[in-house]
Parts: C-alpha cells; structure tokens; sequence
C-alpha cells in the first residue's frame, strides 16, 4: 500500500511538473530582430514624407519640445539629452574643408545666412527595427517594430557619411502619432487616411533589410542602393523565411 502512495506522488509530481513547464513555455520558438533602412524619397514611401508633413519633421518637433524621448543609436536603454539631440541635427562644419565636399553642398552650408541644422526634407533616411518570430501555438510568422531612427544621408552630410540622429521607441511613437493630426495619406485615394503609427504597422513602406540580429550589431548585408544591393536584400529575407519554414512549419 505503502509502495502504492509512493508511486501515485511520484506520478502526480511528474504531470503536475510537465503541464506547468509547457505552460510557461515561450511560444515565440523563433525570434530575430531585423533592421530595415527606408529611403522616405523612394515613390512608394512619399505618404510618410508630404511637404511640410514629414514623419522626420514631426519627430523632431516634438522632440524639442519634449514630448518624446530620443535615445541613443540603436539602444533603448540609453536616453539621449535633448543637448546631444540638438546637436545631431545641427550642420557640424568644424574640421571641414569647403573645397573637399560636393560643390552642392559648400554652395548649400557655406554662404551667409546658411541654415544650422538640418531641414525636416532633408532627413529623409529612418531605420526601423522590427522584432520577426515564430509562433508555434497558432503556426504564424508575427512582426513587431521595436524602434525607429532617424539619419542624416550622406548626401545631405558635410562629412559624406550616413549620421544617425537619435532612436525612439516605437510604443512612444504610437502615442504621439495617434494624437497627431499629421496621416498617411494613399496616393490613389486621397480619401483614406491613416496615422503614422497604422501605416508603418501595416508595412506601408517599402525599405531593404540591411541587418540580422547578431552579437555585435554589425551591418550583415552591404548599403547599395544598386539593383544588386536589392537583390542581396530580397535573396536574404527569402532564406529566413525558408529557414523557419524548414524547422518549424515541417517539425
């Protein structure tokens, strides 16, 4: 009888055990963060970038204003002061030649009365990162967007380098974006209208996956605009969707 009581604990221990483990188990058996870099310029991308209706000039804005916290490049655990912001969209022209940058730019930076920072138009490059994993419990590929960011392209930069202004949590974007009377507009029908935060969920935006989430964040797939560059972007999204396919959908 004895032997009996034992068994039945050990059984009861046993189940009790596996069921609470499966419960606590992570669905999301695949997870990856991928970064995309979105040229606002590119057709397809103009409804997040209408004249005096910018998603960069919007951010910044309330940036200054103190609405929204920027952090640093690619890191949300670092705030940024609103000093270091300001002086990410200010021309730096300090240590630069007038006669080794594009005569563009010397005639656009150097001549009397030259804006210091940036406009709203130029800032047309954002990275936005988004968190892609594997549910197995409903056998669906899920996207979230962790953060967006900001950049000065390397045209627009006296120093001929894509600069990065500062990052900002996506869940801070949705707020000040739903508030926002600035929206995406279709450029097929004007009629429908969403706001900002809606639009970039949906992937209403057209940009080339340029990063894997990896040790040391390195930039995985080279920034050619090129066809080429294209084709290395699309040929890599098309093997991790192969890859979850081969190791989850056929387990």
């Amino acid at each position: 009888m004895q032997v009996l009581i034992y068994l039945f604990c050990f059984l009861f221990l046993y189940f009790s055990s596996y069921e609470v483990e499966g419960q606590n188990r992570d669905p999301r058996y695949f997870r990856k963060g991928l970064w995309y870099r979105v040229n606002l310029q590119e057709k397809i991308n103009l409804p997040f970038f209408r004249p005096e209706n910018e998603i960069s000039k919007f951010i910044i804005e309330a940036t200054k204003e103190g609405k929204i916290q920027p952090y640093s490049y690619n890191d949300l655990k670092k705030p940024m002061s609103i000093q270091q912001f300001i002086k990410n969209i200010s021309i730096e022209l300090k240590d630069i030649n007038k006669d080794s940058i594009p005569k563009a730019l010397a005639d656009k930076y150097f001549k009397k009365g030259a804006p210091e920072e940036y406009y709203p138009k130029q800032i047309y490059i954002i990275e936005i990162k988004n968190l892609f994993f594997f549910n197995v419990q409903t056998s669906q590929l899920n996207r979230k967007i962790e953060h967006l960011t900001l950049f000065v392209p390397a045209e627009e930069n006296p120093k001929g380098i894509d600069a990065p202004i500062a990052t900002f949590a996506f869940e801070d974007l949705k707020r000040l974006f739903s508030d926002s009377k600035v929206k995406w507009f279709e450029s097929g029908n004007q009629a429908r209208y969403l706001n900002f935060a809606d639009a970039l969920e949906r992937k209403f935006y057209q940009g080339r996956l340029v990063r894997y989430q990896n040790p040391k964040n390195d930039i995985l797939i080279t920034l050619d605009y090129t066809k080429s560059g294209l084709i290395i972007s699309e040929r890599a999204v098309l093997k991790l969707m192969e890859y979850t396919f081969r190791n989850y959908w056929l387990e």
